[in-house]
């Protein structure tokens, strides 16, 4: 019998690319026989816990010549100036803005956009623009997610990806090395939080820190009042310590999804913070069909109150 022979194959090497869906560099491409990389949305990342993103290429002719680059020799990925406001579009245009709308009427139109301004989302050919600004307001890369109608991401192929990853974007920035920050980073910079929501920052302004960019934004629509909102981007990312800086010697409480919460309390024991494990010890009584929480977060449970009358469960 014959060995099958394939027309790609996983590159070999520790050299390791972009994952464009977690934008984290543990990306390993799809190669040709020439060992030619295939297109950059072809191959799989190794977070296959926390990520699981892998696609091959059917039906995709190679012509690529990419020369890997190893991470230590890859320099930080830089903007050009003013690169974010040449990009998308108002975020009124999107599924979740009009999701948004519908389950915070309450609080107005203007409330709604005006968190979405403020935290600079956009929209770009049905994808949602979360930007990363750091403190310093130096933009860093936008993660692109696709959402349905229910405000809930479409887990269809390319349904998520992120800005610097889009050849047609190359332009705007080196092609370096992805250091993410925290989505709503630049809210910490006193000036700019008294700016936009006309009230001082100082260190005992508590900053809630949840995993999911939606929830961030979602939670700043409801309690913006109580403190700055910021995600994280994945339940692994408070591990980094250069990334965590920012946060030092404020008022930081942790909100893990539900299942996080004793992988998020390893690391608020280490720098001090608050944690709160209310999603893990949520309990319904009088409600006869109670919600499955598994995989909750913060904003899943604000969502299930707001839709449902108050009488109808009790929460302990």
């Amino acid at each position: 019998m014959t060995e099958k022979k394939f027309k790609y194959h996983l590159r070999g090497g520790s050299a390791k690319e972009v994952c464009p869906n977690c934008g984290q560099r543990t990306f390993v491409p799809y190669v040709d026989e020439g060992e030619n990389i295939v297109g950059e949305l072809y191959g799989r990342c190794d977070r296959e816990n926390k990520c699981g993103y892998y696609r091959y290429p059917r039906g995709v002719v190679s012509n690529a010549v990419v020369k890997p680059v190893a991470i230590e020799d890859c320099p930080r990925l830089t903007f050009s100036p003013n690169a974010y406001t040449r990009f998308g579009a108002s975020p009124i245009v999107s599924n979740l803005y009009i999701y948004a709308l519908s389950i915070s009427h309450e609080k107005g139109i203007s409330r709604v956009l005006n968190i979405f301004n403020a935290y600079r989302v956009k929209t770009w050919q049905g994808y949602v623009l979360f930007p990363q600004f750091d403190i310093n307001n130096d933009f860093r890369s936008a993660k692109m997610i696709k959402y349905n109608d229910n405000g809930h991401r479409s887990h269809d192929a390319g349904s998520s990806t992120w800005l610097h990853a889009l050849k047609d974007f190359r332009y705007l920035h080196n092609k370096g090395k992805l250091e993410q920050c925290f989505f709503g980073e630049h809210l910490l910079d006193p000036e700019r939080y008294k700016q936009l929501f006309k009230k001082d920052l100082t260190a005992d302004t508590p900053v809630f820190v949840v995993e999911s960019e939606k929830t961030a934004l979602m939670m700043a629509i409801h309690s913006a009042s109580d403190g700055v909102w910021l995600a994280c981007g994945g339940s692994q990312m408070l591990k980094n310590a250069k990334r965590n800086k920012v946060l030092e010697g404020r008022n930081v409480t942790l909100i893990p999804d539900n299942g996080q919460f004793w992988n998020w309390k390893a690391t608020a024991d280490k720098y001090g913070w608050k944690i709160i494990s209310s999603i893990e010890n949520f309990r319904w009584n009088g409600l006869k069909n109670p919600p499955c929480t598994e995989g909750w977060d913060i904003w899943d449970v604000w969502e299930f109150l707001l839709k449902f009358k108050t009488e109808d469960y009790e929460i302990y």
